[in-house]
């Protein structure tokens, strides 16, 4: 796509070609065009494709207005149609649970299932056309996969260096979580990972620039934290404290926009749900930055990128209210 852009620059400045040959030769000019030239039409052959896997919303689980877990999945497909549509319902009922696309498939893990009891079980959405077919195509299937080593509700998970990890949450006696543990597809186990430095349950977490990161979540004391940490796989020993956000939050939904770690809604405490978001630039990692609020305060809500933008879907509008409707807010 840059190159693309590049040819365009040429094609309608002359006069900066013409300095490129006086500069280079024109022999080197020659190439650079026709080098540029193959490039952008190759560009414009993968640009639909890429653009296709952009095409859905996939939601899955959950809890409902009634406080049962649900197992229901149902996409929104851009391309198509303007409204959800269902898929094939997951395997087993699940709330609080975790959800992460590594290598075409969506994996699902823990939760509370329909009898309330917490979840290690773990399974994974695959198309029928492989690893990079279309999810959303009539005959994917949920598959079952090998459980996690603990129970765990209101985990975080994010697929990193070809690996799924799932950090924190609460056990079977509502106790938050350290411990971290990951599954590589090539090896189908699951194996541990070096806990973080404090408990979290219903913490955001992401893939950025490489990195797992974590924040907030309710701590050992069940107080919402403002505390970030990340773990880099290619150390594999120890976690990084972040600078800490600019108010506490669990329950939140995390988002990466390019190296921005991008944080929306969420608890402050057990009565207190934020409209505020934030985000903070991994590579300078100075300080969280105000982005604008939501419409609407949300917590237990999910958030995903679109074209630049972040697009937070569902959640609790307060503690006995749910919010259906969804928000688009740009991330600039």
């Amino acid at each position: 796509m840059a190159m693309v852009t590049s040819w365009n620059i040429f094609a309608e400045s002359p006069e900066l070609l013409a300095a490129v040959a006086a500069s280079a030769g024109l022999e080197s000019a020659g190439r650079f065009v026709a080098c540029a030239r193959l490039l952008g039409a190759s560009a414009r052959e993968v640009l639909p494709s890429l653009g296709q896997r952009l095409r859905h919303f996939i939601v899955v689980g959950g809890e409902g207005s009634n406080g049962a877990s649900r197992a229901s999945c149902e996409f929104l497909s851009f391309s198509s149609s303007s409204s959800w549509r269902p898929l094939a319902s997951s395997q087993a009922r699940r709330a609080g649970c975790a959800a992460a696309v590594l290598d075409g498939s969506l994996y699902l893990v823990g939760g509370d299932g329909s009898d309330f009891q917490t979840l290690s079980t773990v399974e994974r959405l695959e198309s029928p056309q492989g690893g990079r077919g279309d999810l959303t195509s009539p005959g994917a299937v949920w598959k079952s996969l090998p459980p996690m080593s603990a129970r765990r509700a209101e985990c975080g998970a994010a697929a990193v260096a070809g690996a799924l990890y799932v950090v924190g949450g609460r056990d079977v006696d509502g106790a938050p979580l350290a411990s971290v543990e990951r599954y590589r597809p090539s090896a189908g186990i699951w194996e541990a990972v070096p806990p973080m430095d404090t408990v979290r349950s219903g913490c955001a977490t992401i893939a950025c620039c490489g990195l797992l990161c974590v924040a907030g979540g309710f701590g050992p004391s069940e107080k919402a934290l403002d505390e970030v940490c990340c773990f880099d796989p290619t150390l594999g020993m120890l976690w990084k404290a972040l600078p800490w956000m600019r108010s506490p939050r669990a329950r939140s939904a995390a988002v990466a926009i390019g190296s921005r770690f991008c944080i929306t809604g969420g608890l402050t405490d057990f009565d207190s749900p934020l409209t505020s978001a934030e985000y903070l630039d991994l590579p300078t990692g100075a300080a969280w930055e105000e982005l604008p609020s939501l419409r609407v305060s949300r917590w237990g809500h999910v958030a995903v990128q679109l074209a630049g933008s972040i697009c937070v879907l569902g959640g609790f509008g307060c503690l006995v209210a749910q919010s259906g409707d969804a928000a688009n807010e740009n991330s600039e």
